[in-house]
């Protein structure tokens, strides 16, 4: 089993991001709201804030205690307002009560660096797993991926970015019958699992030319992957819950903001 690890890929993106913004006597600002006062969560934001310190990038963060639609939808119109702001996060999760959606389309789509709206940026968990798979040789087009999960962070984003890529994708969610989902993923060349679950897949199910990515833990977790050890190795490549597309993602965030001060400064 070879492990495909993503900090030789952040480290180059970074490196990039970080000539961009060397000579900038203004450097971009990435504005993170978060809403999860949990440890897990105060490792993944120490990450991003120590990344972006290393491709010369300002981060401030907005500790939102008892969040409401209103506070949050207020908080973004005054960051969207603010010039010297480039890009804006929201960090999921949000309390239940509130409509993700609503709150992640309210962002100025100059400084939507999370690539929600998938309109100026690409959203940089499914973009850093492109790039994962890029950088190891292992083709997309005419693959058949197989996606665990549909969600509003990587499944949905992620299928339609393959898809235009010319994958053959198939996705299954907690509601397809376990056999109908055994055999998409026992057909598959490459499977990613973003659900949030774990030990989603059983070790029968995949052989040894297989591509499996753990793509719906936090980076900071080890915790909380998804794939069983059982699983990766019985596998020809496999990408970790923690070390694997996490610092690419963060990587890919911090590309996303430096892009949008270049854009900002034009539209100026």
């Amino acid at each position: 089993m070879r492990k495909l690890l993503g900090k030789p890929i952040a480290e180059k993106i970074i490196c990039e991001v970080a000539k961009n913004t060397k000579k900038l006597t203004q450097k971009p600002q990435l504005h993170i709201i978060n809403c999860a006062p949990d440890l897990q969560t105060a490792k993944y934001l120490q990450a991003k804030y120590d990344w972006a310190k290393k491709a010369n990038i300002k981060t401030k963060i907005y500790q939102v205690k008892l969040p409401t639609e209103k506070k949050l939808l207020d908080l973004i119109n005054s960051l969207n307002l603010d010039p010297a702001v480039n890009g804006i996060v929201v960090q999921l999760p949000l309390p239940e009560d509130i409509d993700i959606k609503k709150i992640v389309w309210q962002i100025n789509p100059l400084k939507d660096v999370d690539g929600f709206q998938m309109r100026l940026f690409r959203p940089p968990a499914p973009t850093a797993i492109i790039e994962l798979l890029t950088y190891y040789d292992i083709p997309l087009a005419g693959k058949k991926v197989h996606l665990l999960g549909k969600g509003f962070l990587i499944g949905q984003p992620l299928s339609v970015i393959l898809k235009k890529i010319g994958s053959r994708v198939t996705i299954s969610t907690s509601e397809t019958p376990r056999t109908q989902a055994a055999l998409d993923i026992a057909s598959a060349d490459i499977i990613i699992c973003a659900t949030g679950q774990k030990d989603i897949i059983e070790p029968e199910w995949v052989n040894g030319k297989q591509i499996v990515i753990d793509a719906g833990s936090s980076e900071s977790n080890e915790q909380n992957a998804e794939i069983s050890s059982e699983v990766a190795q019985r596998v020809k490549a496999f990408a970790p819950a923690v070390g694997g597309i996490g610092p690419v993602t963060v990587a890919k965030l911090l590309d996303n903001t430096c892009q949008s001060y270049f854009r900002q400064m034009i539209k100026k």
